[in-house]
């Protein structure tokens, strides 16, 4: 019979997340979280056949913690705005950890490098469409785009390059989601590829001012 475990297995993870939250990924290691607990690295090992194993769970708590973080973006009144609000504040804010949820090799990389956890990502597309009453297609790539803009912030925040206040982000993010919602408002087929966006771009930039200013007014 296998000894028993002076801590079980929720306070092993806890102190995993905890270290990774602090150090970053790179400092959790069976001594580390040995030490902090007080314990040899014998009761780690009780509870998990390896340090991978142990990660994953840490990786699920982080999910978690980003999610109630993230989610109090989406009760804004403009939600969109609000969730990449928070997706940004979360990289300045918990740097270790939006590394090792979007940057590290746990992350999904089947589509897009920082693919929301668990099923906040449709979520966030249910509301877009809600919002903004827009079709699926236009909803994802809407939604794909703004995420882009909200990592760019995010990458130059954590590599302590970003040359913008807060308020900045917000005014920044804010026009490129009017021009975006616009755009697959009144272009058909835009959100679907399904048009030479080469011409347009073309024609819409040959076009006087004049012409361009009544037609946004």
């Amino acid at each position: 019979m296998p000894p028993k475990a002076k801590f079980s297995r929720e306070e092993i993870v806890s102190a995993a997340f905890g270290l990774i939250r602090e150090s970053g990924e790179d400092a959790l290691t069976a001594r580390e979280i040995a030490a902090r607990l007080g314990v040899s690295t014998k009761p780690i090992f009780t509870c998990f056949k390896t340090m991978d194993e142990l990660k994953d769970e840490a990786f699920k708590s982080a999910c978690v913690f980003y999610r109630e973080y993230a989610e109090t973006g989406l009760e804004e009144k403009v939600p969109l705005l609000g969730f990449c609000e928070r997706y940004i504040s979360f990289a300045r804010e918990e740097p270790s950890l939006y590394r090792f949820l979007f940057l590290s090799s746990r992350s999904n990389n089947e589509s897009i490098s920082f693919s929301l956890p668990g099923d906040l990502h449709p979520r966030v597309l249910r509301s877009v469409m809600q919002f903004y009453k827009m079709d699926e297609a236009s909803a994802k790539s809407f939604l794909l785009n703004m995420l882009i803009v909200s990592q760019g912030f995010a990458a130059m925040l954590i590599s302590g390059s970003c040359p913008f206040s807060s308020e900045e982000i917000l005014k920044i993010g804010s026009c490129i989601s009017f021009a975006l919602c616009k755009a697959y408002k009144e272009v058909p087929g835009l959100a679907t590829g399904d048009l030479d966006v080469s011409r347009l771009f073309s024609k819409l930039c040959n076009r006087p001012q004049d012409e361009t200013q009544s037609s946004a007014e």
